[in-house]
């Protein structure tokens, strides 16, 4: 189960850091609808709200969330956050593209390229490189991404014990640049969360089988009368397995917030086949005999990186 969506603002350190992390934070509820004026303390600004809610379908809804800011403020992010009641480990937590089951395997940390480490062949547990993911053992634990790290801009969680779904669906991008979405884990609280942040600010950034490399994301500077339209889906509704959480994300990743509807104007896939075949001919072939040989991942083919690796 949810509960309703609130905003929270946050204020940031005023020059990047290694690593980036609020040094005040301030919670403002969202209503259902209102008009008011926030005045908020600890030089997080002063701003004028206004919500909508729409809902497009019984489970579905859609908030339009219109802020201003009444005067000049610096570095502060404003996320949406999503509650999840009743969360444990058997909760599935999806982030299309990027987190399958909250990426909860054994994992083990090495280098790029990371190949595993032996083991007894009995040992056929699934094991990961360090990536983004909810922890094995620790009861807190949490995933910090941005929209492009994602095929769409949306976090979805099963709850399997409740037969319940919950989906956030929102922008990519705003006029205060990449969103970011979160998802937060405290088991020893029994809850879960959902969080959009407008814009994206990591605590840790990932970068090649490393979870740990400080974040240089940085949070927005406002001035007076500057505006921000923030969009978000929210939806919880029956569900009787993983698969009809993924049936829910196909049908509505389609229709929601698509700016245009128009299929691009671009090269046919059958042209830009015949480009990309031409280029690998040309400079990806390599020949052993006549009639034999391989394609090289890539053109340099004294480098044996270049001729193959594994997972490419």
């Amino acid at each position: 189960m949810t509960h309703p969506i609130s905003l929270r603002f946050k204020k940031y350190a005023p020059k990047i850091c290694v690593i980036n992390r609020p040094t005040i934070t301030a919670v403002k509820d969202v209503p259902v609808e209102s008009n008011e004026v926030l005045e908020l303390q600890n030089d997080l600004g002063a701003w004028s709200l206004r919500v909508e809610r729409t809902a497009v379908m019984p489970d579905a809804q859609d908030w339009t969330i219109h802020l201003s800011a009444l005067r000049p403020v610096d570095d502060v992010s404003v996320c949406v956050r999503l509650p999840i009641l009743d969360w444990s480990r058997d909760g599935f937590l999806l982030m299309p593209g990027a987190v399958y089951d909250g990426n909860r395997f054994h994992s083990e940390r090495a280098p790029y390229p990371p190949t595993p480490q032996p083991r007894e062949l009995t040992d056929t547990r699934p094991v990961i490189g360090d990536i983004p993911r909810l922890d094995l053992v620790a009861e807190r634990s949490q995933i910090d991404l941005l929209a492009g790290d994602l095929s769409s801009p949306a976090v979805g969680v099963y709850l399997p014990k409740q037969h319940r779904g919950v989906w956030l669906f929102t922008d990519a991008q705003t006029d205060v640049g990449t969103t970011g979405l979160s998802f937060v884990e405290r088991l020893d609280e029994s809850r879960g969360e959902i969080i959009a942040r407008f814009p994206g600010v990591r605590r840790y950034k990932y970068w090649l089988c490393d979870t740990l490399r400080g974040s240089n994301d940085r949070p927005a500077s406002w001035t007076t009368g500057q505006s921000l339209i923030l969009r978000v889906r929210t939806m919880e509704f029956t569900c009787q397995s993983r698969q009809e959480l993924f049936d829910r994300f196909a049908h509505h990743r389609q229709t929601t917030f698509r700016l245009n509807s128009t299929p691009p104007s671009v090269i046919p896939l059958s042209a830009a086949f015949d480009v990309i075949a031409d280029k690998y001919d040309r400079q990806n072939w390599v020949e052993l005999e006549e009639n034999c040989g391989y394609y090289a991942v890539g053109t340099d083919h004294e480098n044996p990186y270049g001729s193959w690796q594994p997972g490419w």
